[in-house]
């Protein structure tokens, strides 16, 4: 319908403005391939995907004495602890059935820790009872498609998991601050 709409205000301009047969030919193509990245963008999904890491040994002390390097010795008293976790963006062309998404998790999921990847729940969504945190997150940016992303599409088509367009990973780091 949409289309048709488009195609009859080009045909109603071209009444007026006399544009030659190539030209609605073109206009006609660039319409049916908005059209088509309209529909696939209307099916397309992110899920996200978190999963509780452990944070580096030295994270912590590592910081705190770059903070005093800069005279922050304020700052660097003031963290408390870090805590870690990826999260994992999953663009899909549309729906997984169940089987789908128990071998996504699967891939996701580190070996012997599966209960720590979670579907659209944060590890650091329970730290409403911490008054004092802050939270960062670190990854790719949205418009190109990272070297990780590339190598984690071809292992899930590899597995059979077609309806995969791009997978991005980001680091998410939960800074418990003292009073």
């Amino acid at each position: 319908q949409l289309r048709n709409k488009i195609y009859n205000a080009i045909q109603e301009t071209n009444n007026t403005t006399k544009l030659h047969i190539s030209d609605l030919q073109a206009i006609d193509l660039l319409v049916f391939n908005l059209y088509i990245i309209v529909l696939q963008q209307s099916i397309m999904t992110i899920l996200h995907y978190y999963r509780e890491t452990e944070p580096p040994h030295l994270l912590l002390p590592s910081i705190k004495e770059q903070l005093r390097s800069l005279h922050l010795v304020e700052d660097a008293d003031a963290i408390k602890s870090i805590a870690t976790e990826s999260c994992f963006n999953v663009q899909t062309l549309g729906q997984l059935d169940e089987g789908q998404t128990q071998r996504l998790e699967w891939l996701l999921a580190e070996t012997f820790e599966r209960q720590n990847l979670r579907l659209e729940s944060s590890a650091f969504s329970d730290s409403g009872n911490e008054a004092n945190y802050l939270i960062l997150e670190y990854g790719p940016r949205m418009t190109f498609a990272s070297a990780f992303s590339s190598n984690a599409v071809s292992i899930c088509q590899a597995c059979g998991l077609t309806m995969i367009d791009r997978i991005e990973r980001s680091r998410r780091y939960r800074f418990t601050l003292a009073n």
